[in-house]
């Protein structure tokens, strides 16, 4: 059992008494990388285009509200999982342009995604109410 399966069955034991565990799997989520040219600039340089990737998918997440004040755990805080589609594997590419107008050439460093997944995030939830 993953961590993953095994956190969703502490946390719905704990919260969801009456919901369907099921619905917490990771149905249907998909991350893809994706082709992309990324254009490399600075003043007085020529432009460079070099080859990337981006990353595309829906991937899940949930909230589970805080139970009553007696039973709450957690500090009483609710409890959420955020996934998002984002790189797995990159590298920093070394890219040299050519400046005729500053008589030298300028290095520049280029972040390149080689794969994607649907990883963890950090959360970032403030309820409406407050």
């Amino acid at each position: 059992m993953t961590l993953t399966k095994v956190f969703l069955l502490l946390v719905s034991t704990f919260y969801c008494v009456f919901c369907d565990q099921s619905k917490f799997r990771s149905y249907n989520e998909w991350c893809q990388t994706r082709k992309m040219t990324t254009e490399i600039s600075y003043p007085g340089c020529e432009t460079e285009y070099i080859k990337n990737n981006y990353c595309y998918g829906q991937c899940n997440s949930y909230y589970l509200p805080s139970a009553l004040p007696e039973n709450r755990i957690n500090g009483g805080r609710p409890t959420f999982l955020c996934h998002v589609c984002a790189p797995s594997k990159m590298r920093l590419k070394k890219v040299f342009l050519n400046c005729p107008k500053l008589n030298k050439r300028k290095r520049r460093r280029v972040e390149i995604v080689e794969e994607c997944r649907c990883v963890s995030s950090k959360c970032t939830f403030t309820p409406i109410w407050l």
